[in-house]
């Protein structure tokens, strides 16, 4: 089964009879093209009666009193780690991580969480913010002339983040934005902020006149 496809009904149904007939879990995962570890946790699973690792974890999670995964996960997300002068305070956590990525991968049809997380890279590098974006750094870096390598130095982020946003997966931190957008030698402060709407309106020459219309507001 190829990389990023979503796995179609049954999959856990056949993956489970599998290991329940005595396949090694190394052999299931090569065949459904997904991790000893996902084949292992379907088996347990399955064993304690579930019918599918989203009703597993959904139960978990309603057993302890939140509506949805949704909830659950927006109760992580804002109770605060830390507290000034006050103990460090953790959110109770029912899943794991490891779980709590499996129930998402499962909500969106895969059966793993790298099959679920592919499949977001590849959605990403259809939106057109992020084309735009990754065409406006590669055009603006041939501008100043350097290199991707220079501005994961001068941003501080990697040069695997920065390939990340040339690439249109990844944009970059909305508080981070003014100070990404400046070091290219552009005017603006958010993303949008940008005058364009698809990668057809922009040439170097606009970039250029940007980089102008920047250094006349400082002067």
């Amino acid at each position: 089964m190829s990389k990023g496809r979503r796995l179609p009904p049954g999959t856990f149904e056949k993956i489970v009879a599998q290991t329940q007939s005595g396949l090694s879990y190394d052999h299931v995962a090569e065949q459904f093209g997904i991790s000893w570890r996902t084949v292992e946790a379907y088996h347990a699973i399955a064993k304690a009666g579930y019918a599918s690792p989203t009703e597993y974890m959904r139960e978990r999670i309603t057993r302890n009193g939140f509506a949805s995964f949704k909830e659950y996960h927006t109760h992580l997300k804002n109770t605060p780690k830390k507290q000034a002068h006050l103990p460090v305070s953790k959110p109770e956590r029912i899943l794991s991580n490891e779980e709590s990525r499996l129930l998402r991968a499962s909500d969106h049809g895969f059966a793993s969480y790298p099959l679920y997380q592919q499949w977001r890279e590849e959605q990403k590098s259809l939106d057109p913010t992020y084309k735009l974006v990754a065409h406006i750094v590669k055009l603006q870096l041939q501008v100043i002339h350097h290199t991707s390598a220079w501005l994961a130095e001068q941003t501080h982020y990697s040069k695997s983040f920065i390939s990340k946003i040339v690439h249109a997966k990844r944009l970059p931190g909305r508080h981070n934005q003014e100070r990404f957008f400046s070091i290219l030698g552009l005017p603006y402060k958010t993303i949008e902020d940008i005058p364009y709407s698809s990668v057809d309106d922009i040439s170097k020459s606009d970039l250029e006149q940007a980089i102008e219309s920047k250094q006349g507001d400082i002067l």
